[in-house]
């Protein structure tokens, strides 16, 4: 908190950090609904959200030591007064009032299933926005261009059938992936090395002798923290390189002078153009620089 002057009775000022997340999370959902379809639906969402007619995150099970408590009560609290809406109470709120009906229909009905509709009241459906659903979309979308940019389109196909489809042996897999047995054996291989496919051993039954069964899974929140990691490792990079350049600029005055351009000049006269440009720069470069590498 941050005291707003000198006195006793100032008030003090506090981030809402639940309420920005809240901001983020609902210009994500709008930005991914007017991509994946158009303008008009994002409105219908953004009266949807408006109205409180959205379904809230699901309340977890187990307390982690990194949830706060204010956010569980809220989600509890919100899922106990969850309400839907239907299409006379957008009626108003919308440019386009003719086509609503077919524009829920669209929402509810698309690839993503942004709408859902949970009952009938006084005579008309009742519509819920689902932004869970658009998270998950995201975060599958995010972890398919990942395997497709590593690997190749192939291995991001076969991730796919992974992904949904859940336990598979490699022929069935190879065939619902339409590759080869011998490609699809070295791209899952590539891919369990990368910690984006597992390999599941199951018994055979007693009147059918042999060794155990070896099927193939992809998990979703694997793969995700793999990705997550990735992205990790790539910006502590950047970041690293930020850090070296701005060094060496400091180091650096006229070229070949090796003037620190932090500090005055020996004769108090004003930097040369080259070297306030380059000390500019210098500043700029390390004013953007985070305190530490995200860990």
């Amino acid at each position: 908190a941050i005291n707003g002057g000198g006195g006793d009775d100032d008030a003090c000022w506090r981030l809402g950090r639940r309420a920005l997340r809240a901001l983020l999370r609902k210009k994500a959902v709008l930005d991914l609904v007017e991509g994946k379809l158009n303008a008009a639906c994002r409105a219908i969402a953004g009266a949807l959200w408006d109205l409180g007619a959205v379904r809230p995150p699901p309340v977890a099970k187990k307390i982690t030591k990194d949830a706060d408590p204010a956010d569980v009560v809220d989600r509890e609290k919100r899922r106990a007064q969850m309400r839907g809406a239907t299409a006379k109470s957008l009626k108003g709120r919308l440019p386009d009032e003719e086509k609503l009906n077919a524009l829920l229909e669209a929402l509810q009905y698309a690839n993503v299933g942004f709408v859902s509709m949970i009952g009938v009241q006084g005579g008309g459906a009742v519509y819920l926005l689902e932004p869970e659903k658009a998270r998950d979309h995201v975060r599958t979308e995010t972890v398919r261009a990942y395997v497709a940019e590593r690997h190749d389109a192939d291995a991001a196909r076969l991730h796919r059938v992974l992904a949904e489809r859940r336990h598979l042996d490699q022929a069935d897999l190879a065939e619902r992936a339409l590759l080869p047995p011998k490609e699809a054996r070295a791209r899952l291989y590539a891919l369990h090395d990368a910690g984006l496919a597992r390999t599941v051993e199951l018994p055979r039954t007693p009147d059918r002798p042999g060794g155990a069964v070896q099927l193939w899974a992809a998990d979703a929140a694997a793969a995700r923290l793999v990705v997550l990691a990735d992205v990790r490792r790539a910006l502590s990079k950047l970041l690293e390189r930020r850090a070296a350049e701005a060094l060496q600029l400091t180091k650096r005055g006229r070229p070949g002078a090796g003037v620190d351009l932090f500090d005055d000049p020996a004769d108090g006269a004003p930097r040369k153009p080259d070297e306030a440009a380059a000390y500019e720069d210098a500043v700029a470069r390390v004013d953007r620089l985070p305190p530490a590498v995200p860990q």
